[in-house]
């Protein structure tokens, strides 16, 4: 059995970082500052919610495509979201960043989160939540 490194143990201790921020912190995740090398900015109803092309991406084939293709919003700073609310969103945010778990989607949230949830998948992804419903 190899000793591990001092490089292993950094890597280890970052990935460790990065899911505490992502995973266990939903309660106190807050978008409106910089934050953990975030590096876009949506901006809903004059709300600016600083996040991550990296996991808008993993978790969206919406935003994967606008973040890597020929539009102009994969190479801006500010992306505007017209026609939605930003209360909805932040909740939305923080869904995804806690990986999705159902401890965020409550009879409140429900709803509107499966709205915006349904608007940024592909079809594919539509017609595989739809049918688990």
């Amino acid at each position: 059995m190899e000793a591990s490194t001092s490089a292993d143990q950094e890597s280890t201790s970052e990935t460790l970082m990065i899911e505490n921020v992502v995973l266990n912190e939903e309660s106190s995740l807050d978008f409106s500052s910089p934050w953990h090398f975030s590096d876009v900015v949506l901006v809903v109803e004059d709300t600016k919610f600083h996040v991550h092309k990296c996991i808008l991406s993993m978790w969206s084939p919406v935003f994967r495509t606008m973040f890597t293709s020929q539009f102009m919003e994969s190479n801006a700073k500010e992306i505007p979201l017209p026609g939605k609310h930003s209360d909805e969103m932040e909740v939305l945010l923080k869904h995804i960043y806690s990986s999705g778990t159902k401890a965020t989607v409550t009879e409140e949230n429900y709803q509107f989160l499966l709205q915006l949830i349904l608007q940024i998948h592909s079809e594919e992804d539509r017609e595989l939540l739809i049918k688990s419903d």
